[in-house]
């Protein structure tokens, strides 16, 4: 048996056990159940004796309400309730039958106990308020004429009985006498083991209270109506089809399926629409779906739900609340939808259910939207709350009249928008965005939106059904909202076959609602083509936005708008559009092209980036086409974030790459092994351009390159930073390298407060190719410092390249170089190597740190000249600058202007300008204008030649110079000696064994000395510290020194040096091995011109006969000349001052000889000292 209670008086039908039949053998039923019908006899009324004293008594030909009418009286009267029994149950067409209603009565009973269906072709009614309840297990007809007068209830139902509760049961199969009620007691229906009973309408049934029809199958065809109640319809083993409905509330059940073809349904309150089988809700090209719930809409197909609504405009399921879709199966949902408050889509535990549609669904809701995977045609969702869904797959477009298009001009049902209005949206930027699931395959989900602003207006989708009279449909409710969010699983659009590329549009800002947040959230989005160009993605948020990886617990999830292989001529890279109001995280972000351009990439937050990978590339390595333009703004951090185990960054590659853009008000953190890579193939790209308040990279590669044949040049590279560049490995690089082309290296300019490159950071500029192209120029400013540690600024002319290097400027406060850091400029071809220029306060270098400028070996380009322009320079630890060649080429000058002092320090620390061993060219020439030079420990300046080319020279113009075991020399070794001019106002001062020495030969070659030249008001030497100034020659011949200066202590002339710094006295010598010497002017005029001639000496003195004559070399070998001009004459030995004037009349004055303090006791700061006031005492005080 089956058995339950009434809806709408107790609960839903309840079976104990169920018998489902097929829908061909329900429909069979059906058919000759009609068949019966019409093959009846007139309609007629026969009681039954079944109730014993109180049988039903029919009175035809009563006037009622103006018509004659048969009345049904009699029965059996238990406290409130009204039993009748008849053995057929007919109102003929036209008549009308009216049930009396006596005082006291609320329920009135009636069965029908014989073999045939009831056919209600008339009226049937009741004189009162009380309900009526007609049960016929053979079947109930309503025809097309039939209608209900009815102010209370109404039950027709093809039941075997009712139950009473407790009290018994009122059967029509087993009719016995009704039992004994005394009150009132819930009232259900029993159907027996196989019931076959059909309930048919076709006509107007209208009633004042409920209706409920309760069949073992349900067709109506025709309008039920209920306006002060429930509707209920409900089968118990068939199906269940409605075509129109309007009540307060209504429920229609189906055992097996519920059918609604074009129906109309409309309900002040609640409407809940379930099958045990299948629900099948569909219109047609004429005749619409409309489906309307004042309250909450549910609609659950327990094995599944089939909605194709999209055949006509006017189409729409409308919930003035809730709208909730549910099955155990995947939910068809081609249609367009509407809900006041939330939607949702579940299964049947409540969990979120599946949609699939071959169409396109439209999902308007003023609350939230859930629902589970989706597979489909394209998908338009817009809510005023937030939207979770599972993954998306979209793999067709709908048509103009079911997508949201600009060419779809019909209205929204009941309103006056046209879903045209809902196609053109404007970004958050600015930027507008046209939506069409008509030609490109659509995923368009927008989240709170404020209903009352354009272009709704507050109008929200109504039926457009013709209204009842008496039925005023509820107000939709705005629900209380808490967010805006979006969330998603994948998203997926590939493989799309139509010329327009597939748009995936993701906002919470389209007519914004503003007072809510929210943020978006989803996995992988891949909107790939192998037909056409690669996708678009757009995705606006007013909060976050994050890509999560397919475990959903980390931001690693990617976005892919590129364009695959297929057989396409041309495909583009897509665009990808990622806007927000807060952070932004995402994984790999791909707009790449295999056959065409690689496509556009723009992030903007106002809040932080993360991000680990973006492509904008063109792949194809035969004719490929440009790359795309990536633009990354943060009002906060930028962070990029390294691939484990795969390339990370951001690339833009192609015949042109294109322009890479990072701006943020915060500070750019780049983790790990990262790029930002522009690289050109045979044009020149755009530029990379970072703008941050502090940028920290680690392992970072940030380069633009140029590569293939013809004139490319690489993209620029343009960093610039409030704060602290901090590169912690990792390089920053312009390189070209075009065969046999002019393409040039691009510029790279870095600005920030502080530069630091650490542990193997490089910036460096090269033209590594074959043809006339330059290295890139490198500009580095920083305006507190710049600090290279273990790191390298790098321009070069690659091997055999004919190009010249660029310039490499440094401007900043303090620079420093430790560990082995160097500036570096080089050429290994014909080209020029770049100039180097430091300007800053401070310069300090350490560590075997360099300043480098270099012509590799036997290359014939020359080295680039190396400028410093600072306070204060400082170089220790093996520290140098340097400039050399191992080639044709010559070495590039040195120029170093100090306003203070420079401070070298260290054995192999110097500024050098030297050739190679086996270079033939020219070495370059130092010149060096501070005021004061300190070289101690071994420290030295040189422009050494070790190979065939001549030395170059030293100019050092400073106030003073200090040499404590340094050493300044322009040596050679087979050539001619390189020149030393000394222009020092103040005081040149040698100890422990310095040197100044234009030396040729020290390899025992044949060129002659270099010279020295000599200006300074003391040259002050300690005695017996080796310190020596010599222009000497091996085979050459010796150089020529000349000195100017007011007094020299503890240093004098010697013809030659048998043994060079071996003895311990302080000497200057020019001469030669075995050539000739050269010569030594020492000119020291110790006259103050303010104060007139003074008288000359009486006697010049022979200075050949206090110059030793030997020579150690052969006898061709001729002696030097040492030439002394003066007013004062010699001192007696070179520990003595000079004595007084000089006069006529005394030629001979003895020198004065002035004890001189024990070394030990005396420092030798302290003697130089006491020398130089001695000096004074001597040349100024003359009054």
């Amino acid at each position: 048996m089956i058995s339950g209670k009434l809806a709408g008086f107790s609960t839903p039908i309840d079976g104990n056990r169920f018998h489902r039949l097929s829908l061909a053998l329900s429909t069979a039923l059906i058919s000759g159940f009609l068949l019966n019908v019409q093959m009846s006899a007139l309609a007629q009324i026969v009681p039954d004796n079944t109730l014993g004293s109180t049988p039903s008594i029919v009175t035809p030909g009563v006037e009622i309400k103006g018509l004659p009418s048969t009345l049904i009286q009699g029965g059996a009267q238990q406290g409130s309730f009204l039993f009748q029994s008849f053995q057929q149950f007919n109102v003929g067409n036209g008549q009308q039958v009216y049930f009396n209603n006596p005082a006291g009565i609320q329920n009135i009973l009636s069965r029908v106990t014989g073999s045939q269906a009831s056919q209600i072709l008339g009226t049937l009614g009741v004189l009162g308020n009380a309900n009526l309840f007609l049960i016929n297990p053979n079947g109930i007809y309503f025809g097309p004429n039939s209608r209900l007068d009815i102010s209370g209830s109404f039950v027709a139902s093809t039941a075997d009985r009712l139950t009473l509760g407790s009290s018994g049961e009122f059967s029509a199969v087993n009719p016995q006498a009704p039992p004994l009620l005394t009150v009132n007691v819930p009232i259900g229906v029993q159907f027996g083991n196989l019931p076959t009973g059909a309930i048919v309408n076709a006509g107007d049934l209208k009633v004042g209270q409920d209706l409920t029809l309760s069949g073992s199958s349900v067709t109506s065809t025709g309008q039920l109506t209920a306006l002060q109640g429930q509707v209920t319809v409900e089968s118990v083993v068939g199906n269940v089809q409605v075509q129109t409905l309007t009540a307060q509330t209504a429920t229609l059940t189906a055992q097996q399926d519920l059918i609604l073809p074009s129906s109309t349904l409309n309900t002040t309150g609640n409407l809940t629409l379930q099958a045990q089988g299948m629900v099948k809700i569909s219109d047609s090209p004429i005749a619409p779906l409309q489906i309307f719930a004042g309250e909450n809409l549910q609609i659950q197909g327990n094995s599944s739900l089939d909605i194709t609504a999209l055949q006509h405009p006017g189409s729409i399921l409308v919930a003035g609340q809730d709208l909730i879709l549910r099955s155990a199966n995947p939910v068809t949902g081609d249609g367009r939808f509407f809900a006041g408050r939330d939607l949702k889509v579940e299964q049947l535990d409540g969990s979120q259910g599946d949609v699939i549609s071959p169409n396109d669904p439209i999902i308007l809701a003023i609350g939230n939207v859930k629902l589970g995977n989706y597979v489909g045609a394209s998908l338009h969702i817009l809510a005023g709350g937030s939207v979770e869904t599972g993954n998306i797959t979209i793999n067709a477009i709908g048509t103009q009249t079911t997508t949201i298009n600009p060419s779809n001009t019909n209205l929204l049902p009941g309103t006056t928008i046209p879903y045209n209005a809902l196609s053109a949206v404007k970004l958050s930027n600015g930027t507008d965005l046209t939506i069409g699931g008509d030609t490109q395959r659509t995923l368009d989900i927008r989240a709170g939106i404020d209903w009352n602003q354009a272009p709704f207006n507050g109008q929200q989708p109504t039926s457009t059904a013709p209204p009842l009279a008496g039925f005023t449909p509820n107000t939709l409710q705005t629900p209380t909202l808490t967010g805006s969010n979006i969330k998603t699983g994948a998203i997926t659009i590939s493989n799309a076959p139509v010329a327009n590329p597939a748009l995936v549009y993701l906002t919470n800002q389209y007519s914004a609602n503003p007072l809510l947040s929210g943020d978006i959230t989803t996995n992988n989005i891949n909107v790939s083509s192998n037909a056409t160009n690669g996708g678009t993605v757009v995705i606006d948020s007013r909060g976050a936005v994050t890509t999560l990886g397919a475990t959903g617990l980390s931001t690693n999830g990617s976005i892919s708008a590129a364009a695959t292989v297929g057989a396409a001529t041309v495909r583009n890279g897509g665009q990808v559009t990622v806007l927000a109001n807060g952070p932004i995280s995402t994984a790999t972000t791909n707009v790449s092209s295999f056959a065409g351009n690689g496509g556009n990439v723009l992030m903007q937050s106002k809040s932080g980036i993360t991000l680990r990978v973006i492509n904008a590339s063109a792949l194809q390595t035969q004719n490929p086409g440009n790359g795309g333009t990536v633009t990354v703004l943060s009002g906060g951090n930028i962070e990029m974030l390294a691939n484990p185990g795969a390339a990370s960054g951001i690339t833009s590659a192609g015949v042109q790459g294109g322009l890479i853009t990072l701006q943020s008000q915060g500070d750019i953190l780049a983790k790990g092994k990262n790029q930002i890579a522009n690289e050109s193939q045979g044009s020149q790209g755009s530029d990379i351009i970072i703008q941050a308040k502090n940028f920290y990279g680690t392992g970072t590669l940030i380069s633009t390159s140029s590569t293939g044949t013809g004139a490319a040049n690489a993209s620029n590279i343009n960093i610039q930073v409030d704060g602290t560049l901090q590169l912690i490995g990792g390089s920053v690089a312009s390189n070209v390298a075009i065969q046999g082309g002019t393409g040039n290296a691009g510029k790279i300019e870095i600005q920030a407060n502080q530069i630091q490159l650490l542990d193997g950071a490089t910036v460096s500029s090269e033209n590594a190719q074959l043809g006339t192209g330059k290295s890139g120029d490198i500009l580095l400013k920083g305006t507190t410092s710049i600090e290279l540690n273990n790191a390298t600024i790098r321009n070069r002319v690659a091997l055999d390249a004919s190009g010249s290097g660029g310039t490499v400027t440094i401007q900043t406060g303090t620079l420093t170089l430790s560990k082995v850091s160097t500036l570096f400029s080089q050429t290994e071809g014909t080209g020029t190597a770049s100039q180097v220029s430091v300007w800053a306060n401070q310069v300090y270098l350490s560590d075997q740190s360099s300043i480098d400028s270099s012509v590799s070996n036997g290359k014939s380009g020359m080295g680039g000249m190396i400028q410093v322009q600072a306070n204060t320079l400082k170089l220790d630890s093996g520290a140098k600058i340097i400039a050399r060649t191992a080639g044709q080429g010559d070495a590039g000058t040195i120029v170093i202007n100090v306003t203070d002092q420079i401070a070298i320090d260290g054995d192999g620390t110097g500024i050098f300008a030297n050739t190679i061993a086996g270079a033939t060219g020219k070495g370059g020439d130092i010149k060096i204008d501070p005021n004061l030079v300190i070289l101690t420990n071994g420290a030295t300046i040189s422009v050494n030649s070790q190979g065939s080319g001549p030395g170059g020279s030293i100019f050092l113009q400073a106030n003073n110079l200090t040499l404590n075991n340094g050493k300044i020399v322009a040596t050679s070794s087979s050539t001619q000696g390189g020149n030393i001019f000394l222009t020092v106002p103040g005081i040149i001062q040698m100890t422990n064994n310095s040197q100044i020495s234009a030396t040729s030969g020290i390899t025992g070659g044949a060129g002659d000395g270099g010279n020295i030249t000599i200006s300074t008001l003391f040259l002050v030497a300690l005695p017996n510290q080796n310190s020596d100034i010599t222009a000497n020659a091996f085979l050459g011949k010796g150089g020529n020194i000349q000195i100017t200066a007011q007094a020299l202590f503890g240093i004098a002339y010697q013809s030659a040096l048998t043994t060079p710094q071996v003895n311990t006295t302080n000497d200057i010598t020019a001469s030669s091995t075995f050539g000739v010497n050269g010569v030594v002017i020492i000119n020291t005029p110790g006259v103050d011109p303010s104060k007139g001639l003074g008288p000359l000496p009486g006697d010049l003195v022979d200075a050949s006969r206090l110059v030793a004559q030997g020579c150690g070399g052969p006898a061709v070998a001729t002696t030097g000349r040492f030439v002394l001009l003066g007013q004062g004459g010699l001192p007696a030995n070179p520990g003595e001052l000079l004595t007084s004037d000089a006069t006529l009349e005394d030629t001979r004055l003895p020198g004065i000889a002035i004890p001189v303090q024990p070394t030990a006791l005396l420092p030798d700061q302290g003697k130089v000292a006491w020398m130089i006031e001695a000096a004074k005492k001597r040349c100024y005080d003359r009054e």
